[in-house]
């Protein structure tokens, strides 16, 4: 019994092979997180999904460095009925001015629901670094409407060049 006891203990030990093997998984593990974490703008720019993940672990990701504030919106009637109105501002928070990128806004039903999705371009196609732009959308709002949803509209990146039947 002690010998069995001896020659695991012996079979098991640390050699220096499997503490360089130990270490370099480590260091590997630890440089992916570190990726994954410093890149992450540039992740999402490229997999623009991949937002949710960083969402669901608490941290923020910015791929365009702005970020929508002051919106607004209202229901009002024209000569076609009613319309839904948004307007806001888009803000670069970077240090270099920045393409204004499309917005896309949703009309949602009181369960959340989709009932018209639209996309529209800012007032102005850069937003110089710490300024501001404005924007403003007017569409025909759809009958239910209870809930507005306004954020960047998707783009086309590298990763759906490679997905099969994604043609847009």
């Amino acid at each position: 019994k002690a010998r069995r006891r001896a020659e695991s203990r012996e079979k098991n030990r640390m050699t220096p092979l499997r503490a360089f093997g130990w270490s370099a998984w480590v260091a590997a593990v630890a440089g992916t997180i570190y990726a994954v974490v410093a890149y992450r703008d540039e992740i999402v720019r490229i997999a623009p999904k991949t937002a949710d993940a960083y969402t669901v672990v608490g941290i923020e990701a910015n791929p365009y460095g702005l970020a929508i504030r002051n919106v607004s919106h209202r229901l009002a009637m024209s000569t076609g009925g009613a319309t839904i109105e948004i307007t806001g501002d888009l803000a670069n928070q970077s240090l270099t001015a920045v393409d204004a990128p499309l917005l896309q806004a949703e009309a949602l039903g009181p369960r959340g629901e989709l009932l018209s999705r639209w996309t529209f371009a800012p007032a102005e196609t850069q937003v110089a670094a710490g300024g501001a732009v404005t924007f403003q959308t007017r569409a025909p709002a759809p009958e239910g409407v209870a809930e507005v949803a306004l954020s960047f509209a998707p783009t086309k990146t590298a990763v759906s060049d490679l997905l099969p039947g994604r043609e847009e």
